[in-house]
């Protein structure tokens, strides 16, 4: 019993000199919705990050830097895919991509279609004129049909 508290004890040291995220007192400053339907299908080639919909001009009021929140929301298939065909979501902030991608899932074998959704968030962007712009990546490619993205900025 001895060493597991010493263990417990050693685990909260390193937490705490390592710090903890916490949450932020943030309020939303402006919301950019940018949504689309592509009638044939927008074809997403394999292994390339290939840019859905226009490009956003945002902005980060003030002088103090933003928190920007981008929420995916994409549909894909439509055509045959082999199996293990990931799809991943991500976006770019003024022309360069952010390190937080996210896989979303596997298009279908099927021909079906799939709804796929994720949220990502960047921090301390610097305030002023921004553009911003929702990207797709597959193994395989695939065919992106509807999609959504509602960007948000916060200030504390």
């Amino acid at each position: 019993m001895h060493n597991f508290i010493k263990t417990q004890l050693v685990m909260a040291a390193l937490v705490l000199a390592c710090g903890v995220a916490s949450a932020q007192n943030e309020g939303v400053q402006k919301t950019y919705l940018d949504t689309g339907y592509y009638g044939s299908g927008f074809s997403i080639p394999a292994d390339k990050w290939t840019a859905v919909g226009p490009v956003v001009d945002i902005v980060c009021p003030g002088t103090t830097t933003c928190t920007i929140e981008a929420i995916h929301s994409i549909q894909v298939g439509g055509a045959a895919s082999p199996a293990g065909n990931e799809v991943q979501l991500d976006f770019s902030l003024d022309g360069s991509f952010q390190p937080v991608a996210q896989q979303v899932g596997e298009v279908s074998t099927d021909n079906s279609f799939r709804v796929f959704s994720a949220i990502e968030v960047e921090r301390d962007i610097p305030a002023g004129h921004h553009t911003i712009q929702t990207a797709v990546w597959s193994i395989d490619g695939t065919y992106v049909w509807n999609y959504e993205t509602n960007y948000q900025v916060f200030k504390p």
